[in-house]
């Protein structure tokens, strides 16, 4: 009997489930969500648009991909602009963005005039006092202003002893000592990395027939008897004198027609007179 009960129960149990429908027993999926994109957009100087990615939420940001060398612009041969660096660096991207670049300008200038471009001294030094060359940098920073544009950061920097000029001594470009002739040569300013002049003037140079200035420094002194002495020396030991023709000439103070000590004591009375009167 208990038998036949249990029997008729089980058969109850598979007709019950049989009435219920296939599906209610299919294997539950997991549809995949849409994944997200991020766009990130890298905006050039001007505001306007340079590059997109569309990169999937919580990805890295390819800053490599993007050529910031589109941005480099020269507005002329001492003054250019260049990708300096991003207004913000994240490293993934986790919503929609606009990374802006940020320039570095760089401007080289002139400030002044030379004081002194009439030489009058044979072994002198040029000097470009008066001139200035500066380098200004202005770097945009990440942060604005009031007026919500990127606050500049400026720099100016005096370059000028870097330089190069097409000549140091005076010597050096006149050529063999001559005296009341005038010469005009033309000085190059060049700064330091180029090949171009950034700033030229004229340079005179004529030195004067001042009797006993043998050195040619516009100035008859101690320097002057010294040399004298020198020349005096070597000719009366047969040996060649430190004078040119044209110093022997200014050298021969008293008029003999002979360099000696003589005449070396005649500049000293000169450069004592001098020496007083000023």
């Amino acid at each position: 009997m208990k038998i036949k009960k249990i029997k008729s129960l089980l058969i109850a149990v598979c007709i019950s489930l049989t009435a219920i429908p296939s599906f209610a027993f299919a294997e539950k999926t997991n549809v995949p969500a849409e994944p997200i994109i991020r766009t990130v957009n890298f905006i050039d100087f001007d505001g306007n648009i340079m590059a997109t990615q569309k990169i999937p939420d919580g990805e890295c940001i390819d800053y490599n991909a993007v050529d910031t060398s589109v941005l480099y612009e020269r507005f002329d041969y001492f003054k250019e602009r260049k990708f300096y660096s991003w207004n913000i660096l994240p490293i993934t991207a986790t919503e929609d963005m606009d990374i802006q670049a940020l320039y570095q300008q760089v401007t080289l200038y002139t400030v002044g005039v030379p004081e002194k471009t009439v030489y009058n001294a044979y072994y002198s030094a040029v000097t470009v006092k008066g001139l200035t060359v500066n380098i200004k940098v202005e770097s945009q920073t990440a942060q604005r202003g009031t007026d919500g544009k990127f606050i500049v950061d400026e720099k100016i920097v005096n370059i000028t002893n870097a330089c190069q000029w097409s000549f140091e001594r005076i010597d050096d470009r006149f050529g063999e000592l001559e005296f009341d002739v005038e010469k005009q040569f033309e000085m190059n300013i060049y700064p330091p990395g180029y090949d171009r002049a950034i700033y030229t003037y004229t340079i005179t140079a004529m030195f004067p027939h001042l009797d006993g200035d043998v050195n040619a420094d516009a100035a008859v002194d101690a320097a002057d008897a010294g040399l004298i002495l020198t020349h005096y020396a070597a000719v009366s030991a047969k040996e060649k004198g430190v004078l040119t023709e044209k110093q022997a000439e200014i050298a021969d103070v008293n008029g003999d027609g002979v360099v000696d000590a003589l005449d070396a004591s005649e500049v000293l009375q000169i450069y004592a007179v001098n020496s007083t009167s000023n």
